[in-house]
């Protein structure tokens, strides 16, 4: 009798523990598709992809690869939505997972990201030290979309720190990979921030060819570019003194702009450009459009 009731709690014991493997089973098959799928939604839908984040477990009730996943593409979803990251603490989580793991991509991704953390906490070192991880760790791999931001990324961060030759040389870097995923945006958006970087060095030869050739590749399309780079080119002239041509930029930049996003920078420009020319009564009125922080 006492054998009987032996065998029937192992069985009842061994079909339980049967059961909740299958359940945790399940449930992490369930879980890896979600992360899959948000890494899927990244690029082309990252609103999405942060508001299934939302409703994903408590990061701490995954197992360390699940962990490692979640944390990476909850902080990219934060850059990508334009949502401050406050704490390296998931990237942290991420790093320490990755670190030993022969997964390349994922361990480039953290390192990239950790780099523009540090970046936009002001510890230039350490952004520069990590992009340089990233640019190794991602040596061995074939993803044209992660080292054209990488070199774009890190491109700026160099030209912040006037190291102006190798900052160029990671823009031309940027180029050829954006010229490789045929993606014109990109090579807009590179010559926008490329010019930038010139015109806040006073390089505006340099920043003026930059614009045009941003200038040339946009189309009715891309008229958010185009509009932008108009403004740029404007205030180029505008440093150059050249006030003519400035207003005559800053004009066709007005006529095509669609709302006040776009006009509150194209009013401070034109209003400046008046102010540098004396004409105190036109530039008070283009200045004063302004109303978020304008003190006449």
């Amino acid at each position: 009798m006492k054998n009987k009731t032996l065998i029937i709690i192992v069985i009842i014991a061994a079909t339980a523990a049967a059961l909740s493997l299958g359940i945790y089973q399940k449930r992490t098959h369930q879980i890896n598709a979600s992360l899959l799928q948000i890494e899927q939604l990244m690029y082309e839908r990252p609103d999405s992809a942060w508001k299934i984040l939302q409703h994903m477990p408590s990061i701490s009730q995954l197992r360390k690869e699940e962990q490692a996943l979640h944390a990476l593409l909850f902080t990219q979803a934060q850059y990508k939505n334009y949502i401050p990251v406050k704490s390296d603490s998931l990237l942290r989580i991420a790093e320490a997972y990755y670190r030993t793991s022969n997964d390349s991509l994922h361990k480039a991704w953290t390192l990239f990201y950790l780099a523009q953390y540090y970046r936009d906490s002001d510890e230039k070192e350490k952004a520069l030290s990590y992009f340089q991880q990233a640019n190794i760790a991602s040596r061995n791999i074939e993803n044209n979309q992660f080292k054209f931001l990488l070199n774009l990324h890190w491109a700026n961060l160099l030209s912040d720190e006037d190291a102006e030759n190798k900052g160029i040389e990671k823009y031309q870097t940027a180029n050829k990979y954006a010229i490789l995923l045929k993606d014109t945006l990109k090579q807009i958006d590179l010559y926008g921030q490329w010019g930038w970087c010139c015109l806040l060095t006073g390089k505006y030869d340099c920043a003026d060819s930059l614009f045009n050739m941003g200038l040339k590749l946009s189309t009715s399309s891309k008229m958010t570019y185009y509009n932008y780079l108009l403004n740029c080119l404007s205030l180029t002239a505008r440093e150059k003194k050249d006030y003519k041509r400035a207003l005559e930029l800053v004009n066709r930049s007005l006529s095509l702009a669609k709302d006040s996003t776009e006009l509150y920078p194209l009013w401070n420009n034109k209003g400046e450009i008046l102010l540098e020319m004396n004409q105190y009564d036109s530039a008070h009125f283009y200045l004063s459009k302004d109303t978020r922080d304008y003190d006449p």
